[in-house]
């Protein structure tokens, strides 16, 4: 999947901080949180591309590091979108 600036508002709004919020959560509710499929979760997670925790057999993903890493992905892109507008422009 690819990440602009919409999709990474989307899943960051999804993840917003709520009063009762889980420290981790499950591949499944993430992946539905990060609008992408569970399978896709899993290839990230496998190859170290998104923070993911395995606890007793389990694999966790803890929600503020989740966070931290979509702002990452974000100012990222920002800045590759900045570099390739200045070669361009």
């Amino acid at each position: 999947m690819t990440w602009n600036a919409n999709s990474i508002d989307r899943a960051l709004r999804r993840l917003a901080p709520a009063e009762t919020e889980s420290l981790a959560t499950d591949p499944v509710s993430m992946a539905a949180l990060l609008g992408v499929s569970p399978s896709t979760l899993a290839r990230w997670a496998k190859a170290g591309l998104i923070p993911a925790v395995k606890i007793g057999g389990r694999v966790l993903f803890p929600v503020q590091d989740v966070r931290d890493w979509l702002t990452l992905q974000a100012r990222a892109g920002m800045a590759t979108a900045l570099n390739e507008q200045g070669r361009d422009g």
